[in-house]
């Protein structure tokens, strides 16, 4: 039988809770990153769909992305950890706090694993990918953090160059996840036993 949820039962039971709905798989995940409003009221960056998607169809919670900006100096990152619950959510005296602690402490423990999986199958440098604590409640902002081009470079051109090799990590990183959750689908779907 396909799984209900690439996420834990803390992370359904917290988004529930939230009256937040969680995507299945990655169709479901890319069908909802196309629509969904991150947390300042802005579209998902396209250039940021495909991760964020990917994040999603393999168990991590996103709260924010941004694709990376060349000409505004501004490399790519991901929020991850589960958003704040949606108004009328959470009985009076229910603090959400502590599920999402303990949800996000899940959700940066998987996001861990991903990416040593993913470092080690792209024989890259251990770090290139880092989590960084990041807003309340355990929540981590993922960074794509590259060696420096030289010191040839002038300030502008190594940010430029900066987020370049930012956006081109993520890229590779969002194929790794959509690769990983699409594999998973079809295994689970091909060990089902036949009556």
């Amino acid at each position: 039988m396909p799984r209900e949820s690439p996420f834990s039962d803390l992370v359904v039971d917290y988004m529930r809770k939230s009256h937040w709905s969680l995507p299945r798989n990655l169709t479901e995940a890319d069908a909802q990153v196309r629509h969904i409003v991150d947390g300042v009221g802005m579209h998902i960056d396209s250039g940021a769909q495909g991760l964020v998607a990917g994040l999603w169809a393999n168990g991590v919670m996103t709260k924010g992305p941004c694709a990376g900006h060349a000409a505004l100096e501004l490399r790519p990152w991901v929020d991850c950890g589960v958003p704040e619950p949606l108004p009328g959510s959470w009985g009076t005296g229910e603090s959400y706090s502590a599920a999402a602690g303990a949800a996000n402490a899940e959700g940066r423990a998987r996001l861990l694993e991903l990416i040593a999986d993913f470092e080690q199958i792209i024989n890259d440098r251990p770090g290139d990918l880092v989590c960084r604590p990041f807003g309340p409640n355990g929540a981590v902002r993922l960074l794509a953090q590259v060696i420096s081009a030289g010191d040839e470079l002038s300030i502008g051109q190594a940010s430029r160059w900066y987020t370049r090799k930012g956006q081109q990590l993520f890229a590779m990183f969002s194929t790794y996840l959509r690769t990983r959750s699409y594999e998973s689908s079809v295994s689970t779907i091909v060990s089902v036993p036949r009556p």
